[in-house]
């Protein structure tokens, strides 16, 4: 179906989504997110430098300070793989208003091509 109108059209069709696929684009935000996690330097929450510790700045992560606890990091995570899939959402929904879509007249599958009339 298309991302804007919800009409059954055949696959290929830009702008055109399935639930398998936006499942993969949720998953794909999932797999950098996690990926983050295991090779980003989070700090841990009490870990300060020097000028941390002069200036008192000792707060967990998302408050303003160093650290990255459990909950600052599953937030992290959510967050990524919210818009990572929300982002493949919107890469359809702009396939399916910018791209044109050509029926190949020898398969009667649709194509990408140059000079072809939008669906």
């Amino acid at each position: 179906m298309t991302s804007w109108n919800f009409r059954q059209v055949p696959p290929g069709t830009n702008g055109g989504i399935t639930l398998w696929g936006t499942m993969a684009g949720f998953l794909g935000g999932l797999t950098i997110a996690l990926t983050s996690v295991l090779l980003l330097p989070f700090c841990p929450v009490g870990q300060t430098s020097g000028t941390g510790k002069l200036l008192r700045d000792n707060q967990p992560g998302l408050e303003g300070g160093p650290g990255w606890g459990l909950r600052e990091i599953s937030a992290w995570v959510l967050a990524v793989t919210f818009w990572g899939g929300m982002g493949s959402l919107l890469d359809s929904a702009l396939g399916g208003w910018f791209q044109a879509s050509v029926i190949d007249a020898r398969t009667g599958k649709v194509i990408e091509g140059t000079g072809g009339k939008k669906n």
